[in-house]
C-alpha cells in the first residue's frame, strides 16, 4: 500500500466532496514525481486534467495526457511517473460494492486501464466543476457522471 504522506509529499490536494460510493479530490502532483510499484487499498478512477503521467499496470503500460481517465481496481499494482511539469488530477476513490449496487452490469469496470475521447473529457471536466459547487444536490449529478466514466 501507498502511504498516505508518500502520496501528499511535495503534492497539493483539494477534497471536492464525499458522497455515499464515493469521493473525490483535486491533486497537483510536483514536477517530476515518480512513484514505484504500489497499490491502493480501494478501486479509483483518476482523471488528467494538465500535464502527464506514465501509468505501468503490470505489463502494460500508458501515457495518460490531458483528458484521459484511468482506473485502478482495489488491490491493483502500479507505478507513476509524472511530467516535468506539475500534473493536475481528480481523483475518484470508490468505496467497495459501490459499483455492484448501481447495477452498472457489464459496464462494470475490472482491471486496469485508460481512455481518452472528448466524451470522457467533458464528463471529466463536469465533475471538477460540480467538485467545487456548494450544492446539496450535486451528488446526483456526480453519481451520474462517475458511472457514466466507468
Amino acid at each position: 500500500m501507498l502511504s498516505a504522506s508518500m502520496l501528499l509529499a511535495g503534492n497539493r490536494e483539494e477534497p471536492g466532496g464525499r458522497w455515499r460510493g464515493f469521493e473525490v479530490r483535486d491533486v497537483v502532483y510536483r514536477s517530476g514525481a515518480r512513484y514505484g510499484w504500489h497499490d491502493h487499498e480501494r478501486a479509483s478512477l483518476f482523471v488528467v486534467l494538465r500535464g502527464g503521467v506514465d501509468e505501468e499496470w503490470g505489463r502494460a503500460r500508458g501515457a495518460c495526457g490531458a483528458g484521459t481517465v484511468g482506473y485502478l481496481p482495489a488491490g491493483g499494482r502500479h507505478r507513476s511517473v509524472f511530467a516535468s511539469m506539475p500534473v493536475h488530477t481528480l481523483s475518484v476513490t470508490l468505496e467497495p460494492g459501490w459499483l455492484a449496487s448501481m447495477r452498472v452490469g457489464e459496464r462494470k469496470v475490472t482491471s486496469p486501464g485508460m481512455v481518452s475521447n472528448e466524451f470522457v473529457r467533458a464528463a471529466a471536466l463536469r465533475l471538477h466543476a460540480l467538485a467545487r459547487w456548494d450544492d446539496p444536490a450535486r451528488h446526483l449529478a456526480s453519481e451520474e457522471i462517475v458511472l457514466d466514466l466507468v
